[in-house]
């Protein structure tokens, strides 16, 4: 079964021509908008080169997306991303050429926000400030990084909510197809959930629509309503610019037995303290970086005294702790073990057997620091998180210390 989709353009108020361009390829899965910039049509004639060359490129795989929906394995995930990228590249090549070949077309570029659907899976690929919202269980979660002057400002902390609103270069984007060669490219896999809704859209609507109303548009009788009822509401806000938005509501496809609802996952990662305050997109690539493990009950999951490089979510079931053989606790869903050794490979504590059938989401120290070398910004909240686990442990030791130290002291005067 194919997703639906529906797509709006409109020039909005105060613009001559509308620069935007969008796709919708059904039989590949791709959607995608696109927002040129140039003048003089240039804009218009970037952003649907760039579509076309994506497009075109991205159809040269259909055969690896094909397997990829039947048999989803890591090295797949990563090779579409990759392709996806590749295909980016292409797209940029192509209308840096003629915007130098052409005078009245030199400078012309534009942004791309790409969406592929792969069986149960869901790409990304993104330059500019198009974007990307995945609208879940009623709530909306913005998937893309705006790639502008002022979201980079906001990122390095060097300006408040408010004083970004009245920044004067808001519009300035930092990264844009065909303004050169090449170009740095966002890419996200994520699982796709039951009734997964998304919304492609230019500036021209996010501008004049907050992320709480977007919710409500999505009642309307049909994706065509969508997209229409949202041009509509950026118009009445001014429509300063070019408006398109682009909706896809996914298959509802049947979850196979003893498969984990993906929202159970990141609810899971949330909630340890190691990924809190990770925005959802982060989150999803944090647990892009895990593998699911399922034991039977009494299965070792890791020995006292052996190296270890893994931490440990109990996503279902119970673990049981023992050391030198004595039980200790019992771990539950959302508890965690064996964080320590994403920092380093030292001999666990203590030893952690299956206390009933478990899932476990299992990430490894390699996928770890991959992930954090690719996410800078994000390998930050990691890091300073891990220093306030770190940090309340101590305090907790401390505490610990000082008690005994207390307890020792009241023996040694009774005595």
């Amino acid at each position: 079964m194919k997703a639906l989709s529906a797509a709006t353009s409109d020039v909005g108020r105060v613009r001559a021509h509308n620069e935007d361009s969008f796709l919708e390829n059904a039989s590949l899965g791709l959607y995608a908008v696109a927002d040129g910039m140039g003048g003089h049509k240039a804009g218009e004639v970037a952003s649907r080169m760039a579509l076309d060359v994506f497009s075109s490129e991205l159809a040269h795989f259909r055969m690896l997306i094909e397997t990829c929906a039947h048999g989803p394995t890591p090295s797949l995930r990563r090779q579409i991303m990759e392709r996806m990228d590749q295909a980016m590249q292409k797209a940029s090549a192509a209308v840096f050429s003629v915007g130098q070949s052409d005078p009245e077309r030199k400078g012309m570029g534009t942004t791309l926000s790409a969406l592929l659907l792969v069986g149960r899976s869901a790409f990304i690929a993104h330059v500019g400030d198009t974007r990307v919202y995945l609208l879940r269980d009623n709530q909306v979660h913005k998937l893309t990084e705006d790639h502008t002057l002022v979201a980079e400002q906001r990122k390095k902390g060097l300006l408040t909510a408010e004083e970004a609103a009245r920044f004067p270069y808001k519009n300035v984007v930092t990264r844009g197809v065909g303004l050169f060669e090449s170009v740095p490219v966002d890419t996200l896999h994520l699982e796709i959930a039951p009734a997964d809704k998304f919304l492609l859209c230019s500036d021209g609507l996010h501008e004049c629509l907050s992320e709480e109303e977007i919710p409500a548009m999505f009642d309307a009788a049909s994706l065509e309503d969508v997209t229409r009822r949202l041009v509509e509401l950026a118009n009445l806000h001014g429509g300063r610019d070019n408006i398109t938005a682009l909706a896809v509501e996914v298959p509802d496809l049947p979850m196979s037995e003893g498969e984990i609802a993906v929202h159970q996952k990141l609810e899971t990662l949330r909630q340890i303290a190691l990924f809190r305050k990770l925005s959802y997109s982060e989150l999803i690539k944090t647990l892009n970086a895990a593998q699911i493990l399922h034991h039977q009950k009494g299965d070792m999951i890791i020995r006292e005294g052996e190296r270890g490089d893994r931490l440990y979510i109990i996503l279902s079931g119970a673990v049981d702790i023992l050391k030198d053989n004595v039980y200790l606790t019992t771990l539950e869903r959302g508890g965690h073990f064996g964080e320590m050794a994403l920092i380093e490979n030292s001999v666990r504590s203590a030893t952690v057997r299956a206390a009933k059938p478990c899932d476990l989401l299992a990430v490894e120290q390699s996928e770890f620091y991959r992930l954090l070398g690719e996410e800078p910004h994000l390998a930050v909240k990691i890091l300073l998180n891990f220093v306030g686990v770190l940090s309340e442990r101590l305090r907790e030791t401390t505490r610990a210390f000082s008690e005994s130290r207390r307890r020792i002291t009241e023996i040694n005067i009774s005595g």
